[in-house]
């Protein structure tokens, strides 16, 4: 149905009385909801957080989520027809414009126009160039950091203790899988660029973040390590003589765990399961058809050494996700007809990951967000 165009001297005063939600189809985008794509600016198909939909959220006027880029109906058409802003063009590129909406009843045409001047047709948005693959750490420095770390043992009594006593892991398990070493203590160690100092010297950052969790690609690769730190040591209660008590060790929430300066985008940590899955090894595997996806490395640790695990001889596969990490391509590994659930924290950030975990594997699998068993720390 065409909008009835109010009586205006101005073919551009007619023209922005068009709404969006007619040009947009129109100019042959493709709509969903209240979204179109591609993007007239940045050509994104989709949103970067949410790979379901379009790049282009509109009502009165319309943004791109990915580059930003906006404006009101009339705009939207000049990208679209011209592949530049309304206000950018010369005389005769805005008579395409206009001749575009009078070909539609949207506004008068140009009465110094010739009649058989042709009607513009939309311009093909190009294809987006196709991402580039993400920077990950060289991976002989990746080896060799991870090669210089030790297992934990009671003998790094804070490490142990806040992995034990805090957390109710259990160390043997944790070194069986391979889960987690403590970063070398050396300052002068060749520590590589790509691990992050936080502005810190070298010394006063290993006294904070003694772990170092391995983190794989969509096809198992070892690519990088994660860096978690202590949250919490004991120290003698001086209400209570001869005791300890727990003390929070001050760092913003933010900083408790911290990635490379590479990417992390298609990264997850994974116990053996979770890389058997990864690596397409599931058919020799005892895996019992379910994933679990956490978030960060606590949990991972939790899940992969829960108790009563590996009963009748199978289990599931464990993957943990960080800011940025899941992407299409990881959950092209999951199998279909896969039990997946996903622990995610339960805040906006934990909802973020989850629907987007959710949205890549729901026409697949079984994918379900139960509460997680047993409290969880606060930190």
């Amino acid at each position: 149905m065409r909008p009835i165009l109010p009586t205006r001297s101005s073919w551009i005063d007619a023209a922005k009385a068009v709404p969006v939600a007619h040009v947009a189809p129109a100019l042959g985008l493709t709509v969903r909801g209240r979204a179109f794509g591609p993007c007239p600016a940045c050509n994104a198909e989709r949103r970067e957080s949410d790979t379901r939909r379009p790049p282009c959220g509109y009502g009165e006027g319309w943004t791109c989520y990915r580059c930003k880029v906006g404006g009101d109906a009339l705009d939207l058409a000049a990208r679209v027809l011209t592949g530049s802003r309304l206000r950018e063009l010369p005389g005769e590129r805005m008579g395409e414009v206009r001749a575009w909406y009078a070909a539609r009843g949207w506004c008068d045409p140009d009465p110094g126009a010739s009649r058989t001047a042709s009607v513009p047709v939309p311009r093909r948005v190009p294809v987006p160039v196709p991402e580039p693959p993400p920077d990950y750490p060289p991976a002989p420095e990746v080896a060799a950091l991870w090669e210089a770390c030790r297992p934990v043992t009671e003998a790094s009594r804070d490490e142990w203790a806040w992995l034990t006593l805090r957390r109710g892991l259990v160390l043997e398990d944790l070194a069986v899988l391979d889960l987690v070493r403590l970063l070398p203590r050396d300052p002068a160690y060749p520590w590589p660029a790509w691990v992050p100092t936080l502005r810190m010297p070298r010394a006063e950052w290993l006294a904070r973040y003694r772990f170092a969790v391995p983190m794989y690609d969509a096809t198992g690769a070892f690519r990088s390590l994660h860096f978690r730190a202590v949250t919490h040591v004991r120290e003698p209660d001086p209400d209570t003589p001869g005791t300890l008590r727990w003390r929070a060790v001050p760092m913003p929430a933010h900083q408790k765990a911290l990635s490379t300066h590479g990417a992390v985008r298609g990264l997850v940590m994974a116990d053996p399961m979770g890389l058997a899955l990864l690596r397409g090894e599931l058919e020799a595997a005892p895996w019992n058809g379910g994933v679990v996806v956490c978030e960060g490395e606590p949990d991972l640790w939790t899940w992969a050494t829960r108790e009563g695990r590996g009963a009748n001889d199978t289990t599931w596969a464990s993957l943990s996700v960080v800011a940025g990490s899941w992407t299409p391509e990881l959950a092209a590994r999951v199998p279909s007809g896969a039990k997946v659930a996903v622990y995610t924290d339960d805040d906006e950030s934990g909802d973020k990951y989850a629907e987007t975990i959710r949205a890549t594997l729901a026409q697949r699998c079984d994918v379900r967000r139960p509460v997680a068993p047993g409290p969880r720390e606060e930190e």
